[in-house]
């Protein structure tokens, strides 16, 4: 089979393009074809089998920006005219693209997608994220109605959308969670560890108010990535710096924000005692690649319920409400006190893990791609 993927791919630092990566590896490990459509760029124009001409870009919209991205319409007609000519050389059976908010000229794939559908080549999303404001008239419109198919990670964000959309696009929805490379072992350390870019969604400042009300006498490490370049990001690093002053727990917090090479990443999940996931919206998870890699190494999880996803309260995680320090301090407090119940959520969480290895998320989506062509 002959696959275009549409996406943020390496050297591009994000989730997304980890997903795809990993996901392209094992189609092509099953003798499919797999054609990867990416951001142009000095130095990235000679990769077998990638073409790179979009201008992919991870930004954070407000209304007034993506207000002003009408500006970018000749951009985005160049940049869906160029893809579009790449995809009829290649000839795919499948386009799939993976979707973000903000990751892509807005306007650009409301024109691919149409045109895709006047060349009546198949189309799949891929949703990583969707509970954006400035763009849910846009999903609608778009996202929504022109694919085949649409795929969401898990049954929180399957739910949501059913809510929302026609009967007729929510008959296209699939469920098919994110994957992980292997299950991986590891050992319990002294520290409760979180990871991820850091923004306001992720509810780092809940998370910190939270550790200092907990009565731990464990260590919190806190690896949250910025973009060095782009001045909220900074400025909301500055003010978490701030926070933990303020709470007095500068001594037991070791505060990471540059980018972690994932090997050194690794290091850090598999000698934690447990992974803290307090996102506040579901579009900072719903199953994000951080809670899969946790997962990978069976570690313990404290999650919110939007990043729940595929997780089951009590089984794999201790799931609280999304703002609630005291919630979130209380779970802190009991899963470094009882060794009992990190060992329960550690054993269900390695059975969890054989479930979503790679090669079984690639089958179901290539499976899902035949399924889409008979």
């Amino acid at each position: 089979m002959k696959i275009c993927m549409i996406t943020s791919y390496p050297p591009d630092k994000c989730g997304v393009s980890d997903y795809s990566e990993r996901l392209a590896g094992e189609l092509r490990k099953s003798g499919n074809d797999v054609m990867i459509i990416s951001r142009e760029g000095a130095g990235l124009q000679h990769e077998r089998g990638i073409v790179r001409l979009i201008a992919t870009k991870k930004v954070k919209r407000s209304l007034g920006q993506v207000l002003e991205e009408f500006g970018g319409l000749s951009r985005a007609h160049k940049d869906s005219k160029e893809a579009v000519g790449a995809i009829k050389r290649f000839n795919p059976d499948v386009v799939h693209v993976q979707y973000e908010p903000g990751l892509y000229n807005l306007f650009f794939l409301p024109m691919l997608l149409s045109k895709l559908k006047k060349l009546r080549i198949k189309s799949v999303v891929t949703l990583h994220g969707i509970d954006y404001f400035p763009l849910s008239i846009f999903h609608k419109i778009i996202l929504y109605g022109k694919p085949d198919k649409i795929i969401v990670h898990t049954k929180h964000h399957y739910d949501m959308l059913e809510q929302e959309i026609s009967r007729k696009s929510a008959k296209k929805m699939e469920i098919i969670p994110m994957g992980l490379i292997k299950e991986k072992r590891g050992k319990e350390g002294n520290y409760m560890l979180f990871f991820g870019f850091l923004n306001q969604h992720k509810g780092v400042e809940e998370l910190l108010q939270a550790f200092a009300n907990s009565g731990t006498d464990k260590k919190l490490v806190l690896i949250g990535s910025i973009n060095p370049a782009y001045r909220p990001d900074v400025e909301y690093k500055n003010k978490i710096e701030k926070l933990i002053e303020s709470l007095d727990i500068v001594k037991r917090v070791e505060f990471v924000y540059n980018f972690v090479p994932f090997k050194k990443l690794e290091n850090y999940i598999k000698n934690s005692m447990f992974v803290v996931f307090p996102y506040r919206s579901s579009y900072s998870g719903g199953q994000s690649q951080a809670i899969i890699d946790s997962i990978a190494f069976g570690k313990p999880l404290i999650a919110t319920k939007p990043a729940q996803g595929n997780l089951v309260g009590g089984k794999n995680a201790i799931i609280v409400n999304p703002d609630s320090v005291e919630e979130l301090a209380r779970a802190i407090g009991a899963l470094s006190k009882s060794g009992g119940l990190r060992r329960k959520l550690s054993r269900n969480n390695r059975k969890l893990a054989a479930r979503l290895l790679w090669s079984n998320i690639a089958k179901t989506t290539e499976e899902m791609y035949r399924e889409l062509l008979s």
